[in-house]
Formats: structure tokens, sequence, C-alpha cells
């Protein structure tokens, strides 16, 4: 298992939140914990979570996911997701979140 790391800066006012490793189970409260943080530190959030490094989801990620786009909606921001086409954005297609949560294969641009 590779151990999840989590980074985050503020780029062009948006908050980048970088990922790399497995988001499971085990780790899904590291990157919950990180973008909670994130959502209250800036008002309204804008948030482009980087998840092109993550090498495996399960359901307790996509748990951490729609988590953090309900908390960033109720304070009036935004959640992006960078996946680009692979095992976990498939993931995100199947489970319907690619619909919900704005998806794109590279950073978009503020």
């Amino acid at each position: 298992m590779d151990p999840l790391t989590v980074s985050s800066d503020r780029r062009d006012g948006w908050s980048v939140v970088e990922v790399t490793g497995e988001l499971d189970i085990a780790t899904a409260d590291q990157l919950g914990n990180r973008l909670a943080d994130v959502i209250t530190a800036h008002s309204p959030p804008r948030i482009v979570l980087d998840m092109s490094k993550v090498d495996f989801c399960d359901a307790s990620g996509l748990r951490v996911l729609v988590r953090a786009h309900h908390a960033a909606r109720r304070h009036h921001g935004l959640l992006h997701l960078v996946c680009p086409k692979g095992k976990v954005w498939r993931l995100l297609r199947v489970a319907g979140l690619a619909e919900v949560i704005p998806t794109h294969a590279t950073p978009p641009r503020p």
C-alpha cells in the first residue's frame, strides 16, 4: 500500500490540494481533514483537488469527495477535481460523481 501524501498551496485565488498514493479507509480521514481545513480557511472556498497521482480510490475516498463538495457548497464555494482518464476516473464516472463535481483531465485555468 502506498501511503497517502497531501499538500496544498494557493494559486491565483484557488486552493490547490495535491494528493498522491492510495485513497482508502486507512487514509480517507487524512484527506478529509485537510480539505476541511482548506474549506474553512478561505471564504468562499475555491478548491482544485488534483488526484492525478492517486493510484487507488475506494468508497471511503468517494465519501470524502462528496462531503468536501457539500461543505464547499455550504460555504458558497467550489470544488473541482483533476483526474486524468484511468482507474480512478472510471470510478468517478461509474459512481456518478464526475457529473456532480466538475472533473477535469488537466488542471482548469482560473
